[in-house]
């Protein structure tokens, strides 16, 4: 993570890309402005080394991914799209679309989702919040028991003899049915 935040630092992405982890995964926040032009689903040449970098980091994982459209409040009056709806479906499908045929990602791996203006943010208060509403995000989602990178975090764990509790007494990491009661 602190790789491609770097890159798109240095591809002057810095605040209009963003991470952050979440308890479902790690989100890639793209702001629209830098992704399409206002009320458009197109997306623009500018940010094509990104999503290739982004794509490249999302090809070693093997983690499912959803893409997630977002708008603003502000109603569409004329254009391509009915609604804010139809639009944030649109941008998404088309970030899945450039991942998928352009650095070779699985499609299997994908889905896209369009919230129109019902997940804002921030409140549509005023230009600078409607901006920020105005968004995809990359939902990298922790594939369970599989996940290469909960696999890892386990190891660390059990090397360092951390034998955490989630409140109620429950082990944080769990025993998998194969490995048996084996001696610490």
């Amino acid at each position: 993570a602190a790789e491609l935040e770097k890159t798109l630092s240095d591809e002057g992405f810095e605040g209009d890309i963003t991470l952050e982890g979440t308890a479902s995964g790690l989100v890639i926040r793209i702001q629209a402005p830098v992704l399409y032009d206002v009320g458009r689903a197109v997306l623009k040449e500018s940010i094509q080394n990104a999503l290739n970098k982004i794509g490249n980091m999302l090809i070693l994982l093997p983690n499912e991914i959803v893409v997630q459209g977002h708008t603003d409040s502000k109603p569409i009056v004329r254009g391509a799209y009915p609604s804010n709806w139809e639009l944030s479906f649109q941008r998404a499908v088309n970030v899945v679309r450039y991942l998928i045929t352009e650095t070779n990602i699985h499609g299997r791996r994908f889905s896209a989702e369009g919230y129109g203006e019902f997940h804002p943010l921030v409140p549509n208060t005023t230009e600078e919040n409607r901006a920020r509403n105005r968004r995809v995000e990359i939902h990298i989602l922790y594939a369970g028991g599989v996940d290469v990178n909960l696999e890892i975090i386990a190891e660390t764990f059990e090397k360092a003899k951390i034998e955490g509790q989630r409140d109620g007494g429950k082990p944080i990491l769990k025993r998998r049915s194969w490995e048996g009661n084996r001696e610490r």
